[in-house]
């Protein structure tokens, strides 16, 4: 486990990751259609509006993961980090496909916002979790 030190450790860096994936669950659970706008898309119907709130619940799943890691990883936080950059993979590459194909335009708040921070903070767990 890393040890203790000042600045920026893969314990707190796992925290931030949870606080930037709980605006995902805020936003999809309690305001599906206008977060979903944020995003960029224009269409959203009632049936949408219960997937967006399954979703968010999923996604509270991960920040809740990222949040407590530390209590059931142990010794295996570096490996747990090097997943969860997996985790972001997914996410850039989503995001960089329906930018590149139209299905979001560019300039869409959280859109921008995600092709900041998603490589942003992948690359810093990957930087903390190396062996």
């Amino acid at each position: 486990m890393e040890s203790k030190s000042n600045g920026l450790t893969l314990q707190l860096l796992l925290k931030i990751n949870a606080v930037y994936i709980i605006t995902f669950t805020v936003g999809l659970v309690f305001g599906g259609a206008m977060f979903l706008e944020l995003i960029g898309y224009e269409s959203f119907s009632g049936d949408m509006n219960n997937v967006s709130m399954w979703l968010g619940v999923a996604v509270f799943g991960i920040a809740l993961m990222n949040w407590t890691a530390t209590s059931f990883v142990g010794e295996n936080l570096n490996s747990f980090g090097r997943m969860q950059v997996w985790v972001w993979v997914p996410f850039i590459l989503i995001n960089i496909y329906t930018l590149a194909t139209g299905v979001i335009e560019p300039g869409a708040n959280m859109a921008t916002a995600n092709m900041v921070f998603g490589p942003i903070i992948a690359g810093l767990l990957y930087t903390k979790s190396k062996a």
